[in-house]
């Protein structure tokens, strides 16, 4: 939970209080009191209550003599990567890069609110439940016109259907399939490669492309070599367990995606509370209505426009900026 939620949950609180002086007429010096309901303001009001943020801690930690294997591999595949990128043979607007990461829609998962010295806390998730987790699969392209692609979102089915009932595939600017654990295999990184959607009016490639992607099992069966192979595509796959370390999305797409990604869906949660849209039955425990994947869809196209208009203070996009490190 962000200081501006928490700022806007304030407005609505003040916006619908029926108190005789509390309430949305309420003024400051002349200034109406839901417009000095700022981060700031909601930073200090927590410090002098008492009021942090949680963290999880325990994460599990790999062994130094694994971690010194993924090293040594980092650094062979950032030697082998080195030379041919100083004698200039990659031709840049040849060079793709793909990354999926997982979205579980719940603000919970963030940070939480609790007063210090609190030994436990009652989770109350305000979006939704674990199952409405997707992954988005995403592309991006280097060379003079680097940019994210069109995305592939991948949510939890156990069928595997397409198209699901109720849900069109026509969002534009993303598209989605299904699998039982929401993550890529085999039989959606084929489809994701033969996706025109994706990959715009020059599929199939009348060029030969480099696409780099992670070690990951659904990346490496043998129909996407097939299918990569047709296409005149050289599947690269970086050093397996270095994400972190090798893996360019990483560095500055997909944060920004996520923040915006938070932003707009924390927007959506505050209209949200103000319909008193909660969910009901026995299972609530205080949740909002789940939004629907539609909401997904839609976020995930407004996320990657967001992303690609945007520039760092040398004017250079996230998407080239990433590919170029």
């Amino acid at each position: 939970m962000s200081n501006q939620l928490v700022a806007e949950m304030g407005v609505v609180f003040i916006e619908d209080s029926e108190h005789h002086f509390f309430n949305a007429r309420l003024a400051v010096n002349g200034k109406p009191f839901t417009s000095l309901l700022t981060p700031r303001r909601i930073r200090d009001f927590l410090e002098r209550n008492n009021i942090v943020y949680r963290c999880h801690k325990g994460k599990k930690q790999v062994n130094e003599e694994k971690q010194m294997e993924i090293n040594r591999a980092v650094a062979r595949h950032l030697g082998c990567l080195k030379r041919p990128f100083q004698d200039g043979s990659p031709d840049p607007e040849h060079q793709y890069n793909m990354d999926e990461s997982h979205f579980v829609i719940d603000l919970d998962d963030g940070n939480p609110l609790d007063f210090v010295g609190a030994q436990s806390v009652k989770y109350r998730s305000i979006v939704s439940d674990r199952s409405s987790g997707h992954n988005n699969v995403r592309a991006a392209k280097g060379g003079s016109n680097a940019r994210i692609l069109c995305p592939m979102l991948i949510f939890k089915n156990k069928k595997s259907s397409y198209p699901i009932l109720n849900l069109p595939d026509t969002v534009y600017g993303v598209y989605y399939r299904s699998s039982p654990s929401a993550f890529i295999n085999g039989r959606l990184m084929t489809e994701w490669l033969q996706e025109p959607r994706c990959w715009g009016h020059a599929w199939p490639f009348t060029a030969a492309r480099t696409l780099w992607m992670e070690n990951a099992s659904g990346h490496c069966e043998s129909e996407v070599e097939d299918t990569a192979r047709e296409l005149r595509t050289t599947v690269r796959l970086f050093p397996a367990n270095a994400t972190e370390k090798v893996q360019p999305a990483d560095r500055f797409p997909i944060q920004r995606i996520k923040e915006h990604w938070r932003r707009l869906a924390e927007r959506r949660n505050i209209e949200a509370i103000r319909k008193g849209d909660w969910k009901t039955g026995s299972a609530s425990s205080g949740k909002l209505a789940n939004p629907g994947k539609q909401l997904f869809l839609n976020l995930a196209s407004e996320c990657i426009k967001l992303e690609n208009e945007e520039k760092d203070h040398n004017s250079v996009d996230w998407a080239k900026k990433s590919m170029i490190q």
